[in-house]
């Protein structure tokens, strides 16, 4: 008789959950689920969690061992949480009304995190990026013509391109450093444009989704940062705008 998790490897994105099973195959071939009757250990809790139903919930960015332990037998699987990107494409044509980027993170117990911003032009070269905290459950809100497009390194603001945010845990991020993410978590972001007609102002707000990446891709990304910051001389460094 022996023991299996399913799935394995276990993959899951930051700040979202998988439900977990635990199979036990017996020697006459016969399958059994014994999830109810598993007890569920994670070698690093802080990478990702599992209840005792089974939900594995993935806080950050990183890989950790899960082990479950049924009718004397025990299982193993390598759980592999994801970085998760916000991204959102802009537009500023001369005249237009100004955008806003709005970021909040998780209440889940850490006084801070740190949101860093990239901010690209359409041939997709890095113009701007910067590290922001945010409060526990707190918001910060950042202009798009004031903070996020008027300090570009080439010193011609772009009228098009895409913004990418990523939420890091500020406790292994101390100096909010676009430059250098450990510990990439789950956040939120949305994006808020106003526009005037007349007397009138109207606003849209759109909630940015959360898409997989990679190590290898935000490697890619902190690197292009670092090279901003060291050959910059100031430019190329966005502002965190307003809010905690």
């Amino acid at each position: 008789m022996s023991i299996s998790i399913s799935p394995n490897p276990i993959h899951l994105r930051a700040g979202s959950s998988l439900p977990l099973k635990a199979i036990s195959t017996f020697s006459d071939g016969l399958i059994s689920d014994v999830t109810s009757s598993t007890v569920w250990t994670v070698d690093d809790a802080s990478i990702v969690e599992v209840d005792q139903q089974g939900n594995a919930l993935g806080f950050h960015a990183g890989t950790a061992q899960i082990k479950a332990e049924s009718l004397g037998m025990v299982a193993e699987a390598t759980a592999v949480v994801q970085p998760v990107v916000f991204t959102t494409y802009f537009s500023a044509e001369a005249g237009a009304p100004d955008s806003t980027l709005r970021i909040s993170a998780s209440g889940d117990g850490h006084l801070q995190s740190c949101s860093m911003v990239y901010v690209f032009n359409e041939d997709q070269q890095l113009t701007e990026c910067c590290g922001c905290t945010v409060s526990s459950g707190g918001l910060r809100t950042l202009s798009l013509n004031q903070d996020l497009r008027s300090n570009p390194l080439t010193q011609v603001s772009p009228v098009a391109g895409s913004i990418m945010v990523v939420a890091a845990d500020q406790g292994a991020n101390s100096a909010c450093d676009p430059a250098a993410i450990s510990g990439a978590k789950a956040g939120t972001g949305w994006l808020t444009h106003t526009q005037t007609s007349g007397p009138s102002v109207y606003a849209t707000e759109t909630t940015l989704s959360g898409s997989d990446t990679t190590n290898e891709f935000l490697d890619s990304v902190q690197a292009q940062c670092s090279f901003v910051k060291q050959l910059g001389s100031g430019r190329g460094i966005c502002s965190c705008g307003t809010g905690d």
